[in-house]
């Protein structure tokens, strides 16, 4: 009608995914696809009806967010239902064509941003110093393990790998040997077959399913290489690990962004000797800024190959850890936020 006010945009984010799928039993998992959720707003009390609010995502006890009776959650991204009257309670929120989950709260607990601290080939340090940091800070990381050579930490402390399963901490496929492109220390990838690759994943995951458990895990890719054979004819083997593991990881030294990130290629930063603390915080501070996902990617701590220095771990984690602590982002295991990512997707 000439001259009525336009109706606002308006809506909630919840965080329940149980309380989703209460109300929509045909969603096919718990932890994420984006659902409609209708509110009806002409009561003090508003109910799940066919008129209101509608959102996309669901989060953590809505009683408790204070969506019922009075709605004041996080406003994003939401579109009023075409046949709600004008709501008692509302929160306008900006135009969006579509929603853009890069600023769903429920998909890291109620922050916009997620970090992830991950660390390559099965080291003793790992054991004996980076899960120490970060357990000392409530943390927890993501470990991937080589499983080939009886001289190996995988090999001779399989017990204490198991335990740190048991605390929280992921551990994950890094093949059974270790192979790269162009390799001068571990078996060259230009010289392997698909069959070869994939039977050495397989027998990576069969040793991790068997000692560690059948928990969620992820794949790394030796030195980010993700194809096998000479350099004029290379094959990939995403596919491989498309069958087993729900993300991988590889290295360049980018953000991931939630929205459009190739959970098989999944990058992160690679530390090196001369990586600097500033320039870890940059990137985790700007990944909160961009509402975005920052791997790191460590080796040796303390000890080891591209080493990071102990007490800059130390560092690090205490760093994470305040951020987690001011709810400014979310500090899971790569498989952790790999999921939520994925169901958020849909």
């Amino acid at each position: 009608m000439a001259g009525q006010r336009a109706r606002p945009e308006i809506g909630f984010v919840f965080s329940n995914h149980l309380f989703a799928q209460r109300f929509y039993p045909n969603r096919r998992n718990r932890r994420g696809r984006h659902a409609v959720i209708e509110l009806q707003t002409n009561s003090k009390r508003p109910t799940m009806a066919s008129h209101g609010l509608y959102a996309a995502g669901v989060g953590k006890s809505a009683e408790k967010q204070g969506i019922f009776g009075d709605p004041v959650g996080h406003a994003i991204a939401c579109r009023q239902h075409p046949a709600a009257s004008t709501p008692r309670h509302a929160i306008a929120c900006p135009t969006r064509a579509a929603v853009d989950y890069r600023l769903m709260p429920h998909l890291f607990d109620h922050t916009t941003a997620a970090v992830s601290l991950t660390y390559d080939d099965g080291m003793n340090e790992h054991l004996d110093a980076a899960m120490p940091d970060l357990e000392q800070h409530g943390l927890r990381g993501t470990f991937y393990v080589p499983t080939a050579g009886d001289d190996r930490p995988w090999t001779l402390r399989r017990a204490e790998w198991k335990r740190a399963a048991q605390r929280g901490h992921e551990i994950g496929n890094h093949t059974h040997v270790h192979p790269c492109r162009h390799s001068t220390f571990s078996p060259d990838l230009c010289d392997y077959t698909h069959a070869q690759i994939a039977a050495e994943v397989r027998e990576s995951d069969r040793q991790l399913r068997e000692q560690i458990g059948d928990g969620p895990r992820s794949f790394a890719y030796p030195c980010g290489n993700t194809t096998v054979g000479r350099d004029d004819a290379q094959v990939s083997y995403v596919d491989v690990v498309q069958s087993l593991y729900p993300a991988a990881r590889i290295g360049s030294d980018t953000l991931a962004d939630p929205q459009s990130v190739d959970l098989y290629r999944t990058p992160s930063l690679v530390f090196r000797e001369n990586t600097s603390l500033e320039a870890v915080l940059e990137f985790i501070d700007d990944a909160i800024a961009r509402g975005q996902w920052a791997v790191l990617c460590f080796h040796g701590v303390g000890a080891g190959h591209f080493v990071v220095k102990r007490d800059m771990h130390g560092a690090i984690c205490r760093e994470v850890a305040q951020r987690v602590r001011e709810k400014r982002v979310y500090c899971g295991t790569f498989v952790d936020v790999a999921e939520r990512v994925a169901a958020a997707r849909g």
